[in-house]
């Protein structure tokens, strides 16, 4: 059959795919675009397309490569970019529980599902504390209707009725 090969951006795309499937999948993909492309050069909407990879889904893996670095330094230089973009994610959950708090009027009950900030007194409480107090008060919004009580705490009913037997609330 007849190919008239692939362009440079397909390639790259091609490079850059994590290939769960190793070799196999490889292969595998290369017939069948040759076939389906009836001759044509591969272009890199066509590898895209084929791999269902998206334009915005950023292809980088930020998998250590073989260059003239140790593994631990690899691996530290892997948990360090981790820990950057995990605090990126903790600053930006602040900045939106902080506008929230800013936002939520003092007599406004917060929207279902939302996150309920709490004051400096309550952040001080144990885990523990935070659960028990969060299960009564569902349960005196709820009026007792332990099946609401759970739906509100997004956790299961068979759940809530297990911490209210743990923390002797029946």
């Amino acid at each position: 059959m007849e190919f008239k090969g692939i362009s440079a951006s397909a390639l790259n795309v091609m490079m850059a795919y994590s290939w769960p499937g190793n070799i196999r999948e490889l292969r595998n993909m290369v017939e069948s675009m040759i076939v389906l492309g009836k001759g044509k050069e591969l272009e890199e909407k066509d590898v895209r397309e084929y791999l269902k990879v998206s334009v915005q889904e950023p292809l980088d893996r930020h998998l250590p490569v073989h260059v003239s670095k140790s593994v631990e330094q690899a691996e530290r230089e892997l948990i360090l970019r981790a820990l950057f973009e995990i605090k990126g994610n903790i600053m930006e959950v602040k900045s939106m529980l902080d506008e929230q708090r800013h936002t939520m009027d003092a007599t406004q009950q917060p929207a279902k599902g939302s996150v309920i900030v709490r004051s400096e007194a309550d952040q001080s409480m144990s885990l523990e504390d935070m659960e028990h107090r969060m299960i009564v008060e569902a349960l005196d919004r709820s009026k007792g209707n332990r099946r609401t009580a759970a739906r509100v705490l997004n956790i299961s009913e068979r759940t809530l009725y297990r911490k209210i037997k743990e923390y002797g609330l029946e």
